[in-house]
């Protein structure tokens, strides 16, 4: 392990001794860890090899693996002295980093070696980017610190989804990791995650100017977008109520044109029922006539069998018959008598 011993603990509280030199007096680049009974002093980059396989699989995808150490790298020179008062910098568990000097991997260490000096910056300085193992499928920004994205994470997706497991602010390492077997790179895993810009050399504690112009450059362009999906709105909503407009003013010719047939419907229906009544009336007229003219006939019925004597008529007929028959039998005997003549 290329780092210095400071001091180890030989007090029966498990207090540290004092160091040598003080934190003030330590290289940007190095970092204090208290590891254990020792606290030791060491360059950021061998203190990344211990904390990477500490912190994150090292069976996993190289874009994730390099993601994790840009962040823990930037968190890290972020977040020197968090245990000042205590005489270093850094924990090894993960109230800071995990870390572990003895536990290195090939993997994690091409990680770090690939990024080496690459960390995010924001507003002039070096980021803190929290990190967490899982988010649960959102990440959070409760902290109000508007580097970081608050977002829907693929954690949460897949046939194994992820329950929350960390503080959900920053790097969600599972989510990350998806995103590595999708193909991403760390440069865009970072960017699902945060809004930086990152720099080749962490001992830049300023953005140059030329990236302060293309963050510039970059901040009106989205002034731009904003304006112009605003106008955008805009016009749709405009479209939208003419849309609207058009509608009602369809809706209403149709309802003046329902309500004119409406009305002539009514007409014809008032001038039907009005013929028949009148059919019906006249129907009425024909069975007064009828009945009348049926009460007629059998008046001249009865005065036909009355006063004409049917019966006696009848009786004429039949004497008629019986004289017919008597005359036929006088003209047959005629026919004899002058056959007889002759």
């Amino acid at each position: 392990m290329n780092s210095t011993a400071v001091s180890a603990l030989a007090h029966a509280d498990d207090k540290p001794r004092a160091l040598y030199c003080h934190l003030s007096e330590v290289s940007p680049t190095e970092v204090v860890v208290r590891f254990g009974d020792s606290i030791v002093r060491m360059g950021v980059e061998e203190y990344l090899r211990g904390v990477l396989p500490m912190e994150v699989y090292p069976s996993w995808p190289q874009a994730i693996l390099q993601a994790q150490a840009v962040a823990a790298r930037s968190w890290a020179l972020a977040s020197k002295g968090k245990h000042k008062a205590e005489g270093f910098d850094f924990c090894s568990t993960s109230h800071c980093q995990n870390f572990n000097p003895a536990i290195h991997h090939i993997a994690t260490d091409k990680a770090i070696e690939a990024t080496k000096g690459i960390v995010g910056v924001y507003q002039g300085k070096i980021a803190a980017m929290f990190y967490s193992a899982s988010c649960g499928g959102q990440t959070e920004n409760e902290w109000g610190d508007y580097m970081l994205k608050r977002t829907d994470c693929p954690c949460a997706s897949g046939l194994k989804p992820h329950a929350r497991y960390g503080h959900g602010h920053g790097l969600c390492q599972w989510g990350g990791k998806y995103l590595a077997n999708k193909g991403e790179t760390w440069e865009e895993i970072l960017d699902f995650y945060y809004d930086l810009n990152y720099v080749g050399d962490y001992n830049q504690q300023v953005i140059p100017p030329a990236t302060v112009e293309v963050r510039l450059a970059e901040i009106e362009a989205r002034q731009i977008t904003f304006a112009a999906t605003i106008a955008g709105q805009d016009m749709s909503i405009s479209s939208a109520h003419n849309a609207i407009s058009d509608t009602n003013r369809a809706v209403g010719e149709i309802q003046s044109e329902t309500n004119a047939r409406l009305g002539g419907l009514e007409n014809r229906i008032a001038t039907l029922e009005s013929v028949r009544a009148n059919q019906g009336r006249q129907i009425d007229s024909c069975a007064l006539s009828l009945t009348d003219l049926a009460a007629r006939v059998s008046d001249l019925e009865q005065i036909y069998r009355t006063d004409y004597g049917l019966d006696r008529i009848q009786a004429s007929i039949e004497n008629l018959e019986q004289l017919t028959k008597g005359m036929t039998r006088g003209v047959v005997t005629l026919i004899g008598t002058r056959e007889d003549l002759r």
